[in-house]
């Protein structure tokens, strides 16, 4: 808009001059119109050189306040690329940190757990063997006792063995381990085990 107006008070001072011009050519010897159009085109002059010198503070102006505003820019794009960096090494730190406190613990309590199992695995294959025994300790209050006849208890023992050992075969145990086990021979639990196979 102000180079528009520029142009338009340029175009002005043209038409003066070939006004003036035009006046002098006629030899009219109207100084008064001369000196008013020579005040009028002074005054347009200072006017256009005011708009110009406006025009130029205004454009260093806006340059500055740019070059301020890039400026804050960048430094704030370097605080925030700074923050982010910082940010991510803490959090690094803390993880990092954070790991190696429950590394150990966590170590400990699986090595605790494989403990607890195994002997949880013991207290089962004890308590089977404390029933066995208690079981065989009946039979053998049964033996003094005058009631049952001496073959039937025997009898009972043995069937008991072999139904034991049968148990055992299934669950995974050894022959020479079922033998060890409950007093047997090796190879009746052989026998037993190629029965079971067998059936």
């Amino acid at each position: 808009m102000t180079t528009t107006f520029l142009i338009l008070l340029t175009l002005f001072d043209v038409g003066i001059l070939i006004f003036l011009f035009i006046l002098l050519q006629k030899k009219q010897g109207n100084e008064e119109l001369l000196q008013d159009l020579t005040e009028e085109r002074r005054l347009l002059n200072n006017l256009k050189n005011e708009i110009k010198s406006d025009i130029d503070r205004s454009s260093e102006l806006t340059q500055s306040q740019v070059k301020k505003m890039m400026k804050l820019a960048a430094e704030v794009e370097r605080d925030a690329n700074l923050s982010k960096e910082n940010l991510a090494s803490h959090l690094e730190e803390v993880f990092t940190e954070f790991t190696q406190k429950l590394e150990s613990p966590m170590l400990e309590m699986t090595k605790k757990h494989h403990l607890l199992e195994s002997m949880l695995r013991k207290v089962e294959f004890e308590k089977k063997r404390l029933l066995k025994a208690i079981q065989k300790g009946e039979k053998i209050c049964k033996f003094f006792h005058n009631d049952l006849p001496y073959d039937e208890l025997l009898k009972d023992i043995e069937l008991k063995k072999y139904e034991d050992a049968r148990k055992l075969l299934t669950q995974g145990y050894s022959s020479e381990k079922v033998a060890t086990e409950l007093g047997m021979r090796v190879s009746e639990v052989e026998l037993l085990e190629s029965m079971a196979i067998g059936s």
